[in-house]
This record gives structure tokens, C-alpha cells and sequence, in this order.
């Protein structure tokens, strides 16, 4: 994932037009592996938005942008994480590890919804190959995930923690609501080869 953070002085900027740079973060599974710094090139939000965009930027996070801004951010396909107020650095740390929330007034790019799915609502395929996979048996969803997300301990706690942690950084939407509700749907959806062997 791609994240961007505008800086005025050292402090995320509450202006996309009016920063004087980006600070740019690239993260794997939750640690950030790359970050420079861009100078705006122009003016305004439409110069900002171009650079975004040069740059493939998956995440915005700013302080509190105008509302104009922010239609811009959400028609530019950007989540936009808003009303952040720390240095660049530790708005990308609180980022990550979940502590900014995702700003409802942001639409998905691809199907008009009020939610962090603007990765072309395609961003967590790994959900669907481990549920894909769980159709030979249901404990292969948990093995999936962790083949998907390179994590070789999944059985422990902290694997576990390293699963969500990279599910978190793929989609940071992702929250106690959407894995109950994943939970349910294993329960429910097609079962296993075996059973249905077995009712046969």
C-alpha cells in the first residue's frame, strides 16, 4: 500500500493545495519498507491530486481538509483518512497500526459506497482464495490466509495477531464487524467436501 501524507512545516498539512510536499510511505504487511518526500510541482488541489496519482497513492492521510477537498480525494478513487494532527511519521505509525479512523465522507471509487473499498472494491482477493479453498475443508481457511500473508506460525496467538495485522494493512476498514461477519459466513456458506460425501 501506497500512502501519502501532506506536510507543511513538519506537521501533516490541513490543505492539499496549500502543502508545500508529500511524504510518501510504501508498507509491507504493516511495516513501512520505503518513504520519501516530494515538493509540490504547482499549486492546488488539482496539482496535489496529479501527483497522487503520478504516484499511485492507495491512502491520504491529512488533517482537516475542506469539503471540496475532500470530493476531490473521493473522486480520485483515495481513501482519505482526515483530522490527523502529529508529524508525518507518526501519523503513518498510527495509520498502520489502525489508531486513525477512515473518514465515512469518503465514497468508494468503484461502487459509489461510503466505505474504504476505493482499491476498486477488489483490494481483499485473499479473502475470497481462502474461502475458496476452505470448500475441501474448513480448516484450510485459517492455513490459506496464512500461505497468503506469509505467516508461518498461524496456529499460535501471535500469528494470528500477524494475520490480522496484514489484512489490517491491505484494507485498514477491515474491523471487529467485518471478521465477525466473515466468521458467520464460514459457518454457513457451502460445506465441506467431506460433509457433503458424508450426507450423500
Amino acid at each position: 500500500m501506497r500512502i501519502a501524507i501532506p506536510v507543511d512545516q513538519d506537521s501533516v498539512s490541513a490543505s492539499l493545495g496549500a502543502c508545500s510536499a508529500f511524504h510518501f510511505y510504501e508498507d509491507d504487511h504493516g511495516r513501512i519498507v520505503r518513504q520519501f518526500l516530494v515538493p509540490m510541482d504547482g499549486s492546488g488541489t488539482d496539482a496535489a491530486l496529479a501527483l497522487l496519482e503520478r504516484y499511485g497513492i492507495d491512502a491520504l492521510v491529512c488533517g482537516g481538509i475542506a469539503q471540496p477537498e475532500r470530493e476531490a480525494v473521493a473522486a480520485a478513487g483515495i481513501m482519505l483518512f482526515s483530522a490527523v494532527s502529529a508529524s508525518p511519521d507518526d501519523a503513518a505509525l498510527r495509520f498502520l497500526s489502525g489508531a486513525i479512523a477512515f473518514d465515512e465522507s469518503n465514497t468508494c471509487n468503484a461502487c459509489g459506497h461510503g466505505h474504504a473499498c476505493s482499491m476498486d472494491c477488489d483490494s481483499m482477493w485473499q479473502i475470497g482464495v481462502a474461502l475458496l479453498s476452505g470448500i475441501s475443508a474448513k480448516e484450510i481457511v485459517v492455513s490459506s490466509f496464512a500461505v497468503l500473508f506469509g505467516v508461518s506460525n498461524a496456529n499460535s496467538s501471535a500469528g494470528m495477531a500477524a494475520v490480522v495485522s496484514n489484512i489490517h494493512a491491505v484494507n485498514p476498514a477491515f474491523g471487529p464487524l467485518n471478521a465477525y461477519c466473515l466468521m458467520l459466513f464460514c459457518l454457513l456458506y457451502v460445506p465441506c467436501v467431506a460433509t457433503i460425501a458424508t450426507i450423500k
